[in-house]
Formats: C-alpha cells, sequence, structure tokens
C-alpha cells in the first residue's frame, strides 16, 4: 500500500471537514425548522383568532352582489408555509368553519342558496376543500423545500397552488352533488 503525500492529506482532511460541515448545517437547519411546541399552539392560536376577526369584519371578504371574494387564504397559505400539515389543515378547518357558519347566518348568498338545498353538502363543500387546501399546501411547500435552495419559488408556487387548487379542483367537484339535488319532491 502506497503512503500519502502531504498534499493527498490535506485533500483529504478538508474532504471530511466539507462533510461534517454539510452534515452539521443539515442538522442546524432542521432544527431552525422544527417549532418548540408552545411557539407551534401560539402560532395557531394567532392565526385562528386572525381568521375569525377576517370572518366578521370586512377584512376578510370583498362582498359584491353575487359573490364573495375572499382573503382568507392569507392565513392558511402562512399556516402551510410556516407550519406541519396537520397544523396547516387545522387552520384550514377553521376556514371552513368561518365559511360554514357564514353559510348558516346568510353571509354569503352561494352557500346560503346551497345551505338551503342540503345542509349535510353545504358543511361537506365548506369544510373538505379548506381543510385539503392547508395540508396539502403544506405538503406542496415541504416538498419544494427540498430542491429549491432560496425557497422563493417555494413561496411563489405554494402560495399560487394553494388558492388556484382548492378552487379548481375542490370547490368545483363539490358543488356537482348539489346538480343532483332536486328542490322539489
Amino acid at each position: 500500500m502506497k503512503a500519502l503525500t502531504n498534499d493527498e492529506k490535506v485533500k483529504v482532511k478538508n474532504k471530511n471537514k466539507k462533510t461534517a460541515n454539510a452534515e452539521s448545517d443539515a442538522k442546524a437547519l432542521k432544527k431552525n425548522y422544527e417549532l418548540k411546541p408552545t411557539f407551534r399552539l401560539a402560532l395557531l392560536g394567532l392565526l385562528t383568532a386572525i381568521m375569525f376577526i377576517m370572518n366578521f369584519t370586512p377584512l376578510g371578504y370583498l362582498r359584491t352582489p353575487a359573490l364573495s371574494i375572499t382573503f382568507m387564504t392569507v392565513p392558511v397559505i402562512i399556516a402551510a408555509i410556516l407550519l406541519k400539515p396537520v397544523d396547516a389543515a387545522i387552520i384550514g378547518g377553521i376556514f371552513g368553519l368561518t365559511s360554514f357558519i357564514s353559510a348558516v347566518t346568510g353571509g354569503s348568498a352561494l352557500t346560503g342558496a346551497l345551505f338551503q338545498i342540503s345542509p349535510w353538502m353545504t358543511a361537506v363543500l365548506c369544510f373538505v376543500p379548506r381543510i385539503l387546501e392547508g395540508f396539502l399546501g403544506a405538503l406542496i411547500f415541504r416538498g419544494l423545500r427540498k430542491i429549491d435552495k432560496t425557497k422563493m419559488i417555494s413561496y411563489a408556487v405554494t402560495s399560487l397552488a394553494v388558492d388556484r387548487k382548492r378552487h379548481d379542483l375542490f370547490y368545483e367537484h363539490t358543488v356537482y352533488p348539489f346538480l343532483q339535488c332536486r328542490a322539489y319532491p
């Protein structure tokens, strides 16, 4: 076996240092991303409070006579980026709860009319797409975060995907059962 020269020994040491630094950087990144339970709970409470404030004040919806344009997806997107998928699904469920409250109280013309046809399907329409919005948004962010070093693309794609995905995939397909319902016997 051949003995290593001084230059080769230095190269081996540098290679080992780079590997050790990369491993410690990965551990530090993972440690920084994991939230402490109290901070996580406080963030969930804060986002929940923001959702209720937005729902019961003009901040959350731009209301027109025919429909309501919502800004309530912003806290769900924030939860999808900052929290785990289950926590983002909880915030999505809060969004569904506020939408269902609006349907029951007549705050939204469309969901109010759908509530008159079928309360059960209105609950499905309000909760399922919004819970999946938070859950899948967080999964999209976590998947993109692994391949995107700057995270700018991850933020942009997650914010755009959460709102479009909810509308295109979930909302349009959950309205279809209402077309099957009959308002008369």
